[in-house]
């Protein structure tokens, strides 16, 4: 939990609020990525509440995104990933224009 309760009616009465859709400030202040993850699961519409593998992605996203320590590594990973995309398009652009003059 990321409530602490001083009595399980107090517990009741908070998670009675979930239900209707009323999302404790304590929550949404201190813990706005869960409040965000709650709120989808308390959807009235079950199609609209994710799945267990999408909670999962979404929480190692935050995650990886929240590391301080690693965001530029992360930078330098996608500026890498970018390089070798683009290299890729030029190789299949060639690939294209050799494709085209056979044709011909």
């Amino acid at each position: 939990m990321l409530i602490n309760f001083s009595t399980d009616m107090e517990k009741s009465k908070e998670i009675t609020k979930l239900k209707m859709g009323h999302m404790p400030p304590r929550i949404s202040s201190k813990y706005p990525h869960f409040a965000k993850i709650i709120s989808k699961l308390l959807d009235v519409n079950p199609k609209h509440r994710p799945s267990a593998s999408q909670i999962l992605l979404y929480l190692d996203e935050r995650k990886r995104l929240s590391s301080e320590d690693d965001k530029d590594g992360i930078i330098d990973e996608l500026k890498l990933d970018l390089a070798k995309k683009n290299e890729e398009i030029e190789k299949l652009h060639s690939i294209i224009q050799q494709l085209k003059q056979n044709a011909s």
